[in-house]
């Protein structure tokens, strides 16, 4: 049977897809990785097929939407809005592309961007479908809220309503682009704007690549949802640091870690001298990935290193402390590694996991860019380094991450799912 995975998105949204194909891949599935250009080295290096996409999700960063996103410093509805819209030009090329990526395949499984092409895409060809999410905003549950709308639990009532404006808010943004291409370029009739309803009706299986030790199996989901655990690549038993990095590291205490993944950032050179304050006032050396953004440019003091990548695998067991922007996978590695962290955020779900780990008592709250000065970060650098609880649970829960299998468990439920459902709901 052969599965063709829709990873649209930046790097963070990509590997973990990347990673549940490999799993599909060792229980006997062909499959297939449609992405982006700038991932093909990277999805051939990990031994699956691909199919290109070609879009740029950079370019969606940095267009005028995209840009008016990062310029929310409160990470609030208006950056997600302008983050959603930003990347609505690419749809109809995108949906031609993942429709072509997916001929002679029997399911399509999609996350993220592809959400939006998936289901149109199995009804055209008439072949099964699974939906995989990295954060809670799509199936509603009185346990959670929905990641993009808040940041902790708001009792069940006020939870399981988060659910009903998020996806919609997200859909009908994208909901004339869709249209154009079914109707222009499939043939297909337009979708409503109670689209999400009628798609959560169907009950499509839907995997969530999210440890349950974070966030549990909730008890009203029905059977075919579920949290599978995190999905993982092991990139760092084949990568080579420099040896720069490898001296840095070895030259003293373990460092911070600061990066930002794929954020752009308005003011990088701001953002760069407030955490080269904080981190001499707490005496810490630091690690400054440079990203999308363009952090740590300039000349930097001795105690802090710039560098341009690093598998998040490898180099996070080794640091003391993680501060970054709250996407779903760097969060996911941080606590995977076992250290505690901080989450400066930006747009969408980024405050929710902020908030959620301080709720697991390994990090601090989110701390927002617009209220951002060297004495907040200081501080929070000083709780998160210094008070042993949040050490010893972040250590706790690091080893309760590691042992889970979040690839394999969600190989073998989208296998049942698969093999139990029709060829086309």
């Amino acid at each position: 049977m052969k599965i063709t995975i829709l990873a649209l998105g930046s790097r963070g949204d990509v590997q973990p897809m990347v990673a549940l194909g490999k799993g599909l891949k060792s229980v006997g599935y062909d499959v297939n990785i449609a992405t982006h250009a700038m991932f093909e080295s990277f999805v051939k290096e990990m031994g699956l097929q691909m199919s290109l996409v070609n879009t740029n999700p950079r370019e969606s960063f940095e267009n005028e939407d995209g840009q008016k996103a990062f310029e929310d410093s409160d990470a609030g509805l208006k950056s997600l809005y302008n983050i959603v819209k930003s990347f609505r030009p690419g749809i109809v090329k995108s949906g031609q592309e993942c429709l072509a990526a997916c001929q002679g395949s029997d399911v399509v499984l999609y996350s993220g961007i592809g959400f939006y092409i998936g289901p149109s895409i199995a009804q055209k060809l008439q072949i099964q479908e699974v939906s995989a999410f990295l954060q809670p905003y799509m199936h509603p549950t009185n346990t959670i809220p929905s990641s993009i709308l808040a940041r902790k639990d708001m009792g069940s009532r006020i939870n399981r309503w988060s659910y009903g404006l998020s996806a919609p808010l997200i859909w009908n943004v994208f909901r004339s682009s869709v249209n154009k291409w079914r109707q222009e370029y499939m043939g297909l009739e337009p979708l409503g704007w109670g689209y999400m309803n009628d798609w959560r009706r169907t009950k499509v299986p839907s995997i969530s690549g999210i440890s349950s030790n974070v966030m549990p199996q909730p008890d009203d989901w029905e059977s075919h949802l579920k949290v599978t655990g995190y999905w993982f690549l092991n990139e760092a038993d084949d990568w080579q640091p420099t040896s720069e990095l490898v001296n840095f590291l070895d030259a003293g205490a373990p460092p911070l870690y600061f990066g930002f993944g794929s954020m752009s950032i308005p003011n990088p050179e701001e953002l760069t001298n407030t955490i080269v304050q904080a981190v001499n006032r707490t005496g810490q050396r630091a690690i400054l990935l440079g990203g999308w953004g363009g952090l740590g440019q300039g000349d930097l003091p001795d105690n802090i290193l710039q560098i341009d990548s690093a598998p998040h695998s490898w180099l996070f067991p080794r640091v003391k402390a993680v501060i970054h922007h709250g996407g779903a996978g760097t969060t996911a590695a941080g606590l995977r590694a076992g250290v505690p962290g901080a989450v400066i955020p930006f747009l969408a779900d980024q405050p929710f996991w902020g908030q959620r780990l301080h709720d697991l008592g390994v990090g601090v709250g989110p701390l927002f860019r617009g209220k951002l000065t060297i004495d907040q970060l200081a501080q929070a650098i000083q709780t998160i380094t210094q008070t042993d609880a949040i050490i010893d649970r972040a250590r706790a829960l690091g080893q309760q991450i590691r042992n889970e299998n979040g690839v394999g468990r969600a190989a073998e439920f989208v296998s049942q799912q698969l093999q139990s459902a029709p060829a086309y709901a």
